[in-house]
């Protein structure tokens, strides 16, 4: 099993639009590895977990290949951005992909 970390900041994804605090103003200077992107993670080029906002900047990234992608799994829902379960089924279903969440199943 190989696990990538496509994003591991929390849902202000450091640095902050229009923070002039000590760490933003490091983190934009530095660049690089410092701009967080959210959380999120690709197991085996094919189960993506919790897509965020940043999926579309993270696919380009990290050359995920969406052919190959087959199911995605969400850990949870809320306001950082995430879509909601319907956008994700919309979005993901016509192409083959499962989308599971809270109480529902997967078989990998």
């Amino acid at each position: 099993m190989r696990i990538r970390f496509l994003g591991t900041a929390a849902a202000e994804a450091p640095p902050s639009l229009w923070c002039e605090c000590d760490l933003c103003r490091r983190d934009r200077a530095a660049a690089g590895r410092e701009i967080r992107r959210r959380c999120g993670y690709l197991i085996d080029d094919d189960t993506l977990v919790d897509p965020g906002p940043d999926l579309f900047a993270q696919s380009l990234l990290f050359g995920i290949r969406w052919e190959k992608l087959r199911r995605i799994l969400v850990t949870h829902f809320s306001r950082n951005g995430k879509a909601t379960h319907r956008e994700l089924v919309d979005f993901f279903a016509p192409h083959g992909v499962e989308v599971a969440y809270d109480g529902l199943e997967i078989v990998l």
